[in-house]
């Protein structure tokens, strides 16, 4: 007699077991219920655009009392400078009796250092902040010009135009570093268009002063006068305040 072979399941079953994992093999298969997740879906929160009009933002104002007194400072600053551009060739050939070498020399060296330390007082006018450079540029530009009145040998002038490079890389750099700080956002060009203002019309108006003072006291008249315009800026300068960001 053979041994009984262990019944297989039918095909059919096999099919519906396959269909369905979770589903006993001895039952028929059944469709799986998806309204729970499609009541879910429907309480899922719906992002929608906000339409409402946002409000306009507030402009600045550009002339604020700071940035009109840096703009007068700037004129008497550039003022007592452009002052010496007609009076430190005349000095230098008339009571120093130099050569026309030695004044285009004497008249240069205020470059030099006006130039060289400009990367200098950048880095300090970020460090330290504006003010101390402006009025210290101012303060010293007046010291410098008021020390022309006391000059007898033309290597005295040459130091005092060194002098005056230093002031005028201080003050310049540290002007303008405010201005930018001054500015309000996206009128930066418009700000530096009214403020260039103040530095041409004193670099035009101070040869005219020069002259007149020179014509009316003679040259230590004119540096007396050129060191009271720098004065001026430097008081100018104390009433802005720090405008570096913290």
């Amino acid at each position: 007699m053979e041994p009984m072979r262990p019944m297989r399941p039918a095909l059919n079953e096999i099919d519906r077991t396959s269909e369905d994992p979770r589903a006993d093999p001895g039952s028929p298969s059944t469709p799986r219920d998806n309204s729970g997740l499609d009541r879910r879906r429907e309480d899922w929160p719906v992002s929608t655009p906000d339409l409402a009009p946002q409000p306009a933002p507030v402009a600045q104002p550009l002339f604020t009392p700071a940035f009109v007194l840096l703009a007068l400072c700037e004129l008497a600053y550039f003022m007592a400078a452009g002052l010496t551009i007609p009076v430190t060739p005349l000095f230098a050939e008339g009571p120093l009796s130099a050569n026309e070498l030695w004044v285009g020399i004497t008249v240069g060296t205020f470059s030099v250092t006006a130039v060289v330390l400009r990367p200098f007082a950048g880095r300090t006018s970020d460090r330290r902040g504006r003010r101390p450079l402006l009025i210290g540029g101012a303060l010293l530009c007046a010291v410098a010009l008021i020390g022309h009145a006391f000059v007898t040998e033309l290597w005295m002038l040459i130091g005092l135009r060194l002098l005056l490079g230093v002031a005028e890389a201080f003050f310049f750099v540290a002007a303008f570093a405010a201005l930018a700080d001054l500015a309000p956002e996206g009128r930066a060009g418009e700000a530096l268009s009214f403020n260039s203002l103040a530095l041409y019309l004193g670099i035009a108006l101070g040869p005219l002063l020069g002259e007149w003072l020179l014509n009316v006291g003679g040259f230590g008249f004119a540096w007396f006068g050129g060191g009271a315009l720098a004065l001026a800026a430097t008081a100018l300068a104390i009433p802005i305040g720090e405008t570096a960001p913290e």
